[in-house]
C-alpha cells in the first residue's frame, strides 16, 4: 500500500496521510487540512475524496489488485473447512475487500 500512496503528489499525500494520521503525518480534521492548505472544509474533503479514487485505483492496478481473487479463495477454502467440522452456522469471514472493490 506504501507504495501505491507515495505515487500520489505531496498535496494528496498530505491530505490522507493527515486525515487517517499514517506513515508519519499527525491525524487531523477536514477543517484543519483546509486550513494548512488555505482551502474550506469541503474543498478539503473533495480533494481526500479525490485522492481516495486514485489510490483505489492504483491498488486494484498493482499488486493488491489481486487480492479480491486471492481472499475469494481463502473464503472457500475456510467455508470448506468450517462444513468439514460441521460448525458452519458459527462460520463469518469478514470482507477485507470492501474498501478496494
Amino acid at each position: 500500500m506504501q507504495p501505491a500512496f507515495e505515487s500520489l503528489s505531496f498535496k494528496e499525500r498530505e491530505i490522507l496521510g493527515g486525515f487517517f494520521g499514517v506513515y508519519g503525518h499527525k491525524e487531523q480534521t477536514l477543517a484543519e487540512i483546509g486550513e494548512a492548505f488555505q482551502i474550506k472544509e469541503n474543498s478539503a474533503r473533495k480533494a481526500k475524496n479525490r485522492a481516495l479514487d486514485k489510490l483505489r485505483k492504483r491498488c486494484a492496478e498493482g499488486e493488491l489488485g489481486r487480492w479480491p481473487s486471492v481472499h475469494a479463495a481463502i473464503r472457500e477454502f475456510q467455508r470448506e473447512c468450517a462444513v468439514e467440522r460441521g460448525d458452519l452456522g458459527r462460520y463469518t469471514v469478514p470482507n477485507y475487500c470492501e474498501e478496494i472493490e
